[in-house]
């Protein structure tokens, strides 16, 4: 059985941790062949995991950012190209707009593999991107065989809403057990980054407008007006708004204050060494990293642009981004004299179905479930 796992951009964010976490706890049988398809590819970060895995990943356009439309134009040609090469049982779309369904309607037109169509963002960054995923969505609404969706606010936005009784919301599942708490972790790390006894509030996402990193240091810089020399901010990632982003520290005098840690494989390590932890994003699917800081009994505060259904456990929080930092700031104190207990979130987190293990047989039983009926097709 030959599988395509199809995403435009492979980034070192939520989609590609997804795709290679259910790969690496699948059962990667020898009549299980699964290729990775991108238009771009902006990192390598995942090179050696997926080697190790025996996973190829195509790139069709580039190893850069390239123009949207060009990239669309481009890569859809080529992407005809392969399907009509190979044999794909099953192809997995994972999008995080509509626009990307144009691949769904190639395949559609030049191969009769199963097509499953899996949303994992619940906006778009602009009202004309927006005007484009609805026309898409409709345009395209009888693309897929199978829905997912990881959130109920990713199922409207990529699925027009008489569809919507169809999908399926898929957890973005992780490993419960590495994302425990670990009290050595904790006095390792914080050792490292010499905190001392301060206050570490974590971030872990990309640089760019999505995570509203601008308005998390302009929060960060009310909660050091307020508390001198008490916290310190710890930034996990990189992207092409870092740059930007360091200037405005520097305007804000907050630099000195900042912990940056580039793209890491220890971010459970990192969650255990922080106190609490901040997501103030314009918009979400359902963010794999808010389940990471849940299930290790961190304190969250999570903009309420995000699906209630990322609440997983009682000490996460949802605050408004109209609410201005200094508000953001208040239920930061809030939270933080609540003094909570570190959870052991295992068991909830389990018995919510946000283990990578149950995810991935789930996906993989699909694809097995889907060939077959690809087989009937056929004869």
């Amino acid at each position: 059985m030959n599988v395509m796992i199809f995403t435009e951009q492979w980034v070192n964010g939520g989609v590609a941790s997804f795709i290679v976490n259910i790969l690496k706890n699948a059962d990667l049988s020898d009549d299980l062949k699964i290729d990775i398809v991108v238009s771009e590819k902006i990192t390598d970060f995942y090179d050696d995991t997926l080697k190790s895995l025996g996973v190829e990943l195509i790139c069709l356009v580039s190893n850069k950012r390239t123009n949207p439309l060009v990239r669309l134009i481009k890569s859809s040609r080529k992407f005809k190209q392969i399907i009509l090469r190979k044999d794909y049982s099953v192809i997995h779309f994972n999008l995080c707009n509509a626009v990307g369904l144009v691949y769904g309607k190639i395949a559609q037109k030049y191969c009769r593999s199963r097509l499953i169509v899996h949303s994992h963002n619940s906006m778009v960054g602009s009202k004309t991107k927006l005007l484009m995923n609805n026309i898409f969505k409709e345009l395209f609404s009888d693309v897929p065989d199978k829905r997912y969706a990881c959130s109920d606010y990713a199922a409207e936005l990529l699925f027009p809403s008489k569809f919507l009784n169809t999908v399926e919301i898929i957890n973005n599942g992780i490993d419960l057990q590495k994302f425990r708490f670990n009290n050595d972790d904790r006095e390792d790390v914080r050792k490292r980054l010499d905190v001392g006894n301060k206050i570490l509030i974590c971030h872990v996402g990309r640089y760019i407008k999505q995570k509203n990193h601008r308005f998390l240091l302009e929060v960060y810089s009310s909660i050091k007006n307020r508390y001198p020399d008490k916290t310190k901010l710890l930034l996990i990632g990189e992207g092409h708004l870092e740059e930007s982003v360091d200037k405005y520290a520097i305007e804000l005098k907050i630099e000195n204050d900042i912990i940056k840690i580039k793209n890491t494989q220890e971010v459970y390590a990192y969650l255990s060494a922080s106190d609490f932890f901040m997501l103030p994003s314009l918009f979400e699917g359902l963010p794999i990293v808010g389940v990471e800081a849940q299930a290790n009994g961190l304190p969250c505060l999570f903009s309420d642009t995000i699906t209630k259904q990322v609440k997983l456990i009682d000490s996460a929080q949802f605050l408004s981004i109209e609410q201005p930092a200094e508000a953001w700031c208040e239920k930061f104190t809030d939270m933080i004299n609540q003094k909570n207990i570190r959870e052991n979130c295992y068991d909830k987190l389990l018995s919510e179905g946000f283990d990578i293990v149950s995810v991935s047989k789930k996906i993989l039983q699909s694809y097995k479930e889907d060939s077959l009926c690809e087989q009937n097709l056929k004869v």
